[in-house]
């Protein structure tokens, strides 16, 4: 395992824009504490940003993926499937004790809305969508895209209503279970992920995905 982490991180220099991704993951990861710190109403906007700083993280594997160094190599299933998922899990580790710790952090700012354990469950839903649409993002950017706006709106609109009252009412007070609900929508987003990059594996990648350098070398 040591040494696959060890490769992981050695493989993700081949990739393109590498500076530029890490420059944009620790920006968003950033913001991710900004949102936090503005208050409860932002702290779904909070969970969204720390996770999407793992996106430029797996972006620069896929990239490195489909550069020729790798992409011709018999090892790219390996790289594609298991690599990716240590990224994640990794990056998932990070983020979700980020989000802990800025929902304690913050949990005493003035707000009118929702709890912090429901936030942290409402900030899980959204985990779940994020590892999906960082799947089909690289392989069917478009369809990702879509499907991650809808589901996004969605919840947000669910976080901001009178249903968020039925979840106060049962999670108020039970911070240990809303962490461990938490962890489990952070756990199902990396399953649901890889089962989702399985099943498009042999699928090409999106050149609206690619980075412009990326595109003509393909094209």
């Amino acid at each position: 395992m040591m040494k696959d982490i060890k490769n992981c991180f050695k493989l993700l220099k081949y990739g393109y824009q590498i500076k530029t991704n890490m420059v944009c993951a620790v920006l968003f990861f950033l913001m991710g504490i900004a949102f936090s710190v503005i208050g409860h109403e932002q702290f779904t906007l909070s969970v969204v940003y720390f996770f999407l700083a793992i996106l430029f993280v797996v972006q620069s594997m896929y990239m490195a993926i489909y550069s020729d160094f790798i992409g011709a190599s018999p090892k790219r299933a390996k790289v594609e499937l298991r690599y990716i998922d240590i990224l994640n899990v990794m990056g998932g580790i990070v983020a979700s004790a980020a989000t802990i710790i800025t929902a304690f952090l913050t949990r005493n700012l003035p707000s009118e809305g929702p709890s912090m354990e429901t936030n942290l469950v409402i900030g899980g839903w959204m985990t779940i969508i994020l590892y999906c649409y960082m799947c089909m993002s690289f392989k069917m950017m478009w369809v990702g895209m879509i499907i991650f706006f809808v589901s996004f709106f969605s919840v947000m609109n669910i976080a901001g209503s009178a249903f968020t009252a039925a979840f106060d009412s049962v999670l108020v007070g039970k911070t240990a279970f809303a962490i461990v609900v938490f962890l489990a929508e952070v756990a199902i987003g990396i399953v649901l992920g890889h089962g989702i990059r399985r099943l498009l594996y042999r699928k090409s990648m999106s050149k609206w995905a690619m980075g412009a350098k990326l595109r003509m070398e393909q094209s």
